[in-house]
């Protein structure tokens, strides 16, 4: 009888563990996404036809992050003395309706729209890499 008793007390411990792991385990999940995305990244096939290629919201909250910096570091005092066109490779459009263009054959300068401005700007630090990250 106490073995059974044993048993039965093991059995409901070990039930109480693993369910309390999957809520913490769900819980750090969610604490790292975005329930509605306000950034979404969109690749380009402008060389062809200008199609769709892919088009990604994004979740990550890390990710996210690091966009909203790179938009609020830019500097509207510092443009460039360019006349390039910028054809839409790569679009990663905010929520607020402002878009960071790029072209996949330029490096040093982008494009960037809002309700208030619309020019070519030096490439934020850091864009490109993490836009390449994003469409892996």
């Amino acid at each position: 009888m106490k073995k059974k008793m044993i048993i039965v007390i093991i059995l409901v411990l070990a039930i109480a563990a693993v369910t309390l792991f999957m809520c913490f385990r769900n819980n750090n999940r969610k604490e790292n996404t975005v329930k509605e995305p306000g950034i979404v990244v969109r690749e380009y096939n402008y060389s062809l036809d200008d199609s769709l290629v892919k088009e990604i919201p994004i979740t990550d909250k890390t990710q996210e992050k690091a966009l909203k910096k790179i938009r609020n570091e830019i500097n509207l005092k510092d443009l460039p003395d360019s006349n390039l066109a910028i054809s839409s490779d790569i679009v990663v459009e905010y929520n607020d309706n402002s878009k960071l263009i790029i072209q996949n054959s330029i490096t040093d300068y982008c494009y960037y729209t809002t309700n208030e401005f619309s020019g070519l700007i030096n490439m934020p630090a850091g864009l490109l890499e993490l836009v390449s990250d994003i469409l892996k």
